[in-house]
């Protein structure tokens, strides 16, 4: 049995305080970025106080709110956590962005991904390039794992085709040759061919040689994969400074959480 991969993500646990010295606890620096602000709205007021970890994102909010009334005064204390959770990459609770944006930055986890995981991120990935995007069933779909559609209606415009391949084991001409197969079926003359490795010289020249006769084939290999992940995440809060031990601790705390 293969050893489970994990990804680190954020989430909010309320009524919970913050860190008792001030040392994150997560990655253990100073805390810079802290503001608090005091508001009064008649016998009313509000406190408010934010800090966070400039280092690796962990935040933390509390609101405070104060009601003054006739008969005595009540007083409400709201506190939300930011901390860092583990989950398996095919766990259903990670959000696809949240996937998109740990494989921009670990790439190699792809290879653990479910072959559905990976159609449904590439699919995201082509809609967030601004493509619309359908999903074709797991099963009999064609040839096609992908359906891209216009915008204005539902009329096809291109299919795409996922492969999560080992890394040295490359698409040969057989591949392209039943996607092409599967253009003709669907009556497009677009299609992509999506992989977690790479392609062989003789498929890549065979792709040329089906652009003479008006299909345009599109193969998106392992390196091709980051610059597309690209869309996910811009200003990611490091996380490598996370070491193996202080992983192993997030995972084991999940566990008994959960």
């Amino acid at each position: 049995m293969s050893t489970p991969i994990y990804l680190f993500v954020w989430r909010t646990n309320l009524d919970r305080w913050g860190w008792t010295s001030n040392l994150c606890p997560i990655c253990k620096t100073v805390p810079s970025q802290r503001s608090g602000t005091y508001k009064f709205v008649g016998l009313n007021s509000t406190a408010w106080m934010w800090q966070k970890c400039p280092l690796c994102g962990w935040e933390l909010n509390i609101s405070q709110n104060y009601c003054a009334t006739v008969g005595g005064a009540e007083d409400s204390t709201n506190c939300s956590e930011s901390v860092l959770r583990a989950f398996d990459v095919n766990a259903p609770e990670v959000g696809l962005n949240e996937l998109g944006g740990w494989l921009k930055r670990n790439l190699s986890d792809v290879y653990s991904l479910s072959a559905r995981r990976f159609e449904e991120l590439t699919a995201d990935v082509f809609s967030s390039h601004g493509y619309r995007v359908a999903l074709t069933q797991s099963t009999r779909d064609g040839g096609a794992d992908i359906l891209l559609l216009k915008h204005d209606s539902d009329m096809l415009t291109a299919i795409v085709e996922c492969k999560r391949y080992a890394r040295r084991r490359r698409v040969g001409v057989s591949l392209v040759r039943t996607l092409v197969g599967a253009a003709v079926a669907w009556d497009v003359r677009r299609a992509y061919l999506v992989t977690t490795s790479g392609f062989s010289p003789d498929a890549q020249h065979l792709v040329t040689d089906y652009q003479r006769y008006g299909y345009d084939i599109d193969l998106v290999g392992f390196s091709d994969l980051a610059s597309l992940l690209g869309v996910y995440n811009p200003d990611l809060p490091r996380l490598d400074h996370l070491t193996s031990k202080m992983r192993a601790e997030i995972i084991v705390t999940n566990r008994e959480t959960d």
